[in-house]
């Protein structure tokens, strides 16, 4: 859809200038300034194939809605009434959104800028963490679509935004929640340094968080780090007794592990020792 000729004689802007996302705009905002991330939209928007009409609030920059949209929404005034071509990567992808788009089907969709908040500040840690639950939602949404890399997008911006509040307890305890899930990311696509980073992260925000603590755990145990995954072990056995079971079961495992690599180092020094004499 990024032939030239199409562009120029229906009249669309190449936003990207490499044919990702083209807008026609169809009625004039109000010519005033545009909104930029960190400004709460207000949109409605329809899919060309679908007449169903949706409104939409949320803040520009956290992935919110795909990166075509928000794009798009960051190019149009207030009042303004526009027809976006999206290409597949930059809309829903190789796995699409039933009942509106085929996998790698491009996008095609009319939206109306209804409104921008240009002075949107989060005042206080009930704002911060209302958001981060409602940010949460859609990178877990791109996480089980296997979009890995837009949760993670979401998952740190999320982290950014919480970090000007972490004194607070209540942030605390909810930015644990979210260095957890950026863990779960990185562990997904075998990052695991960065997962074991997330996984302390959490742990150091909230000592209580379970999930952290068994993530960390099984991070130590895969990169063969068997004696602070024990030292681990002890802590979570005194602070979770009612789920002892599941990391007495982990303990054994890395007990297991630890005495193979041990036998192991040990077989190779008597085979040097057996070589120098």
């Amino acid at each position: 859809m990024n032939d030239y000729s199409f562009i120029e004689s229906n009249k669309y802007e190449d936003i990207l200038g490499s044919g990702g996302i083209l807008k026609k705009t169809l009625k004039k905002g109000d010519g005033g300034k545009k909104p930029i991330d960190g400004d709460k939209v207000k949109i409605k928007y329809s899919f060309l194939k679908n007449s169903q009409t949706t409104t939409n609030e949320f803040v520009l920059g956290y992935l919110q809605e795909v990166e075509g949209i928000e794009i798009a929404c960051k190019c149009m005034e207030k009042g303004e009434v526009c027809e976006v071509i999206c290409k597949p990567h930059l809309s829903y992808g190789d796995i699409g959104l039933p009942g509106m788009l085929e996998p790698n089907e491009e996008m095609e969709i009319k939206i109306e800028l209804i409104d921008f908040d240009d002075n949107y500040l989060l005042s206080s840690q009930n704002d911060v963490v209302t958001h981060s639950i409602q940010f949460r939602v859609k990178g877990k949404f791109y996480f089980v679509r296997n979009e890995v890399d837009r949760a993670i997008f979401v998952y740190t911006k999320i982290l950014s935004m919480l970090d000007e509040w972490e004194q607070d307890s209540e942030v605390k305890n909810e930015a644990s929640i979210v260095a957890c899930n950026l863990s779960l990311c990185y562990y997904t696509i075998s990052e695991y340094k960065k997962a074991l980073q997330y996984a302390n992260l959490a742990i150091s925000l909230n000592k209580f968080n379970d999930k952290a603590y068994y993530r960390y755990i099984i991070i130590l145990e895969i990169l063969k780090e068997y004696d602070k995954a024990i030292d681990a072990i002890d802590d979570a056995i005194k602070l979770f007794p009612t789920k002892h079971f599941i990391f007495k079961r982990i303990l054994h495992q890395c007990i297991d592990n630890k005495k193979k690599v041990d036998d192991d180092e040990k077989n190779i020094f008597k085979k040097m020792l057996k070589r120098q004499l």
